[in-house]
């Protein structure tokens, strides 16, 4: 073999040393380039919201006994406004109407996500309150002229109702990012807790004189008062899915967005109480009652769809702080009756609570 040849192979040998030497240095970095791509590495992060605002409440009237069926109707629990809808006002007594004005909701939740993965665990609480009112009074007059037997009837009737409802859930669960980046969705399932309720408190109160015979004449009077307060109220808990997502605009501005569907099991009641009391006064005879009681309570199982969406915009004062307004609304399918079932046909009672909302988020 000739010098040349032994030199060739010996150049051939150390071309393929260093090569292998240049992979096996520069093959880590590649595999760490390609595992990046795929799998990118999942920061931890904490998220903490509170969050306040208006809302107004939507759906059926909370109904109440007013006039003379609450004297004397059924104790003045309204069981039989069903049937007597429409004619609210009538002196011999009918059903009155309520529903909330504007009310205030605040709200609280925190969101964790695990380091390395895209699993989250989260929750939150929101509790919403709102009230209403409404007053009603009826009188009455008649009078016979007669000289020889004068005759004056004058009687009135004043019902004046407050109505207090409020509104609460609390979620638990489990979240999965299907996007992460610029733009995030995480979806999310757990359990939620609700309760709606509606309680009405209704004073009613009637005087009535009678003016009759020659003179002098004869002078009776009568007066009557009723309390009534009833409790509508559903309490249930049930599995939740859900989404929530942000979009990036321009700079800091965000377009956030989330939404929930429920399926709640529980117990619609209505509870009621009331205290009547009344007297008496002719020539010769005086009578006077009062503290008398009456009370009833009624529950059944039902099962009510509950939802919410919520969209607005954000903007990220710093990098760990976001200012967002948006708006919100949630829905509450037959939460409430207006009779008992087994009294009269059910009447269901829808709520649906919507309004703007204010959300200061942070993260670390």
């Amino acid at each position: 073999m000739s010098t040349r040849i032994v030199h060739g192979c010996q150049r051939a040998v150390l071309c393929a040393g260093v090569s292998i030497a240049a992979l096996s240095v520069t093959a880590p970095a590649l595999a760490a380039d390609l595992v990046a791509k795929v799998a990118p590495v999942v920061r931890g992060e904490t998220r903490l919201w509170v969050e306040g605002g208006a809302f107004w409440t939507g759906g059926d009237h909370i109904p109440y006994a007013d006039a003379l069926a609450a004297l004397f109707g059924d104790g003045g629990r309204g069981i039989p406004l069903i049937a007597l809808d429409g004619i609210g006002g009538d002196f011999g007594g009918g059903g009155g109407r309520v529903i909330p004005k504007v009310g205030w909701d605040v709200g609280a939740g925190f969101d964790h996500r695990f380091a390395g993965t895209r699993w989250h665990v989260n929750g939150e609480f929101r509790y919403g309150t709102a009230r209403g009112s409404n007053s009603l009074t009826t009188s009455i007059l008649a009078a016979d002229p007669d000289p020889g037997d004068p005759f004056l009837l004058t009687a009135s009737i004043n019902t004046d109702t407050k109505l207090t409802e409020r509104h609460w859930h609390a979620d638990i669960g489990v979240g999965y990012d299907v996007l992460i980046g610029p733009s995030t969705l995480q979806v999310k399932f757990g359990l939620r807790a609700a309760e709606v309720a509606a309680k009405t408190v209704a004073d009613t109160g009637a005087t009535l004189t009678v003016i009759s015979g020659a003179p002098p004449p004869d002078v009776t009077t009568a007066s009557a008062s009723n309390t009534t307060t009833v409790i509508r109220s559903f309490l249930g808990i049930g599995p939740r899915v859900g989404l929530e997502g942000s979009v990036p605009l321009i700079g800091a501005w965000t377009l956030d967005y989330k939404g929930d569907a429920a399926l709640l099991f529980g117990n619609t009641k209505i509870d009621s109480d009331s205290v009547t009391s009344f007297s008496i006064a002719s020539p010769g005879f005086i009578l006077s009652i009062s503290g008398i009681p009456s009370s009833s309570y009624w529950s059944k199982s039902i099962t009510v769809m509950n939802a919410d969406i919520q969209a607005g915009i954000g903007y990220w004062i710093t990098p760990n702080w976001k200012i967002s307004a948006s708006y919100r609304l949630d829905v509450f399918i037959d939460p409430l009756r207006a009779s008992p079932d087994d009294a009269l046909p059910a009447q269901s009672i829808d709520r649906y609570y919507h309004g703007p909302k204010l959300t200061m988020t942070g993260r670390w």
